[in-house]
């Protein structure tokens, strides 16, 4: 399926310099939070999630790479899931994260995040 955009008017924006973005695609279990410059269009923070995968980098920053944890709640009630970062990036799940993008009609903000995924591989 495809990472598609949320209308930016369901959103709350709080910030005057960025603009807030949000991608998702419910089928393969993929979002992305994208803040971009509004001046420029550069993207300055991002957070992919795949799956149980995420990947998060900010502007001038490292990629850092976490697991979603949903928690487990007695009651029955869905929890806000928790990002819980690892010491070092799981390979294979970078893969896949690039794997999926490739297949994306990219814009150039997806363009971007591919790239700093991919540079990831190779570094």
């Amino acid at each position: 399926m495809a990472l598609l955009e949320v209308r930016e008017k369901l959103l709350r924006d709080q910030s005057h310099e960025l603009r807030m973005r949000f991608y998702h695609d419910s089928f393969s279990r993929a979002s992305l939070n994208l803040w971009q410059h509004r001046d420029t269009g550069k993207v300055y923070r991002f957070q992919f999630s795949f799956r149980e995968n995420i990947f998060e980098m900010t502007e001038g920053g490292t990629l850092r790479f976490g697991r979603l944890d949903e928690g487990e709640n007695p009651m029955g009630v869905k929890r806000s899931p928790v990002m819980i970062l690892s010491d070092s990036i799981d390979m294979v799940a970078l893969q896949s994260a690039v794997s999926y993008l490739s297949r994306q009609s990219l814009t150039p903000e997806l363009a971007e995040i591919l790239e700093v995924l991919r540079r990831e591989l190779t570094a």
